[in-house]
């Protein structure tokens, strides 16, 4: 039978994963949310999307820094995994995704984006024809979709969210072997990874009344947490593989 610890004792795990190494997760998480921050208000303010190509140049900068997410992603992953496996862990690996792996993680990107754009086709489909036609039932319609459209994303979400950190333990997989190595390890675990999620709503909520200092906290205790978890997702193969 397929089990791993329940999300108390992953998230205990988490705790003591941190203890007496809190420093560098914490200043890697503030660099390179920093650094996704200050890019974009830097072209928020330069390119102000009024026309329409000055759209285009701002859709297109904030797909670039979303792509640059993923490989901060990356090695963030790198670094709680050295942490998780007692291992030293410096400051620098919250790089390591830029100069490791980056064609491999930008693809595994727009192949999940693209997976997920795909489920939202008869929503944006049907929702085109209700602005064209202003037929009411086809608004109504459109709700069901667009309900069906994010739960097909989310449920893609959970499939694929073990890929980046594949990508570490693995760097000679394609990204197919990828892919399917991440929705193999979340086969029967979905809900409980769904369920993992969700207990940190309520630290979200307390870290933004905190006006965000509590992120300095959550954020790295949440990779933590998904580490942990990925860390008895691989130990499970290997006991029943």
């Amino acid at each position: 039978m397929k089990t791993i610890l329940s999300n108390p004792k992953i998230k205990a795990t988490a705790r003591g994963q941190l203890l007496g190494h809190y420093s560098v997760p914490l200043f890697a998480h503030l660099y390179a949310g920093g650094m996704l921050m200050i890019l974009s208000d830097f072209f928020r303010v330069l390119i102000s999307p009024v026309r329409y190509t000055q759209f285009i140049i701002f859709a297109l900068v904030e797909f670039i820094l979303l792509l640059m997410s993923g490989l901060f992603t990356v090695g963030l992953c790198k670094l709680h995994l050295q942490l998780a496996r007692g291992k030293e862990a410096p400051f620098l690996l919250v790089m390591s995704g830029f100069f490791q792996n980056s064609d491999k993680t930008l693809k595994a990107e727009l192949v999940i984006g693209l997976h997920i754009l795909l489920r939202t086709i008869p929503f944006w489909l049907c929702y085109s024809c209700y602005l064209i036609f202003s037929y009411r039932f086809l608004l109504l319609l459109s709700i069901p979709m667009l309900v069906t459209a994010l739960l097909h994303a989310l449920i893609l979400q959970i499939n694929y969210s073990q890929v980046f950190f594949l990508i570490n333990d693995d760097p000679d997989a394609n990204l197919r072997e990828l892919l399917e190595g991440s929705t193999l390890l979340m086969m029967g675990h979905k809900m409980q990874y769904a369920r993992l999620l969700l207990s940190f709503l309520g630290l979200y909520l307390v870290s933004i009344l905190t006006f965000g200092i509590g992120f300095l906290w959550t954020k790295p205790y949440f990779f933590a947490a998904k580490t942990a978890f990925y860390q008895q997702l691989i130990k499970n193969w290997r006991r029943n593989g």
